[in-house]
């Protein structure tokens, strides 16, 4: 087998600050904001940065289990994906330096499949050794729970 050569793909996004809490990000000719409720002083335009942040762990994921699908050969359907997290907001606050804000992530993972226990074995096994979110969040300490739930394809 010949070696592959995988070139780095460059990132560039230009933000402008919107007001305060509102932030527009402009990458590859998608507009994105982040935002504060207005609980916090914001006006809601988008979802505030770490919830932004966090999300992206779902978005990641469910790209990366499609290509490993696609590779096996198989089928997902109807997938659904959630995820639970806790955000120590004492550093935020100013109240101490917090070193791991996030301790723990828990998604789920729901989907019918006719993938067999093999082939549902190297999903698991693969999904978060592949995900560039899930690695970068893993290796910052946090500690990634996935709850899968599979169904067969009607």
């Amino acid at each position: 087998m010949g070696k592959i050569t995988l070139k780095k793909r460059p990132k560039f996004v230009a933000a402008v600050g919107i007001t305060p809490t509102c932030l527009q990000l402009n990458y590859e000719g998608h507009r994105i904001h982040t935002d504060e409720p207005p609980a916090r002083g914001g006006s809601d335009i988008g979802p505030p940065p770490f919830d932004s942040f966090v999300a992206m762990l779902t978005g990641c994921s469910h790209v990366i289990l499609g290509i490993i699908v696609e590779e096996l050969g198989v089928r997902i359907d109807d997938m659904k994906m959630s995820l639970d997290t806790e955000l120590d907001i004492r550093g935020i606050q100013g109240v101490e330096e917090i070193a791991k804000p996030i301790e723990r992530i828990d998604l789920r993972l729901d989907f019918a499949t006719d993938a067999s226990d093999d082939q549902l074995a190297v999903m698991k096994a693969t999904l978060q050794k592949r995900c560039p979110v899930n690695v970068i969040m893993t290796q910052a300490g946090i500690e990634i729970e996935e709850h899968w739930t599979v169904r067969p394809l009607d």
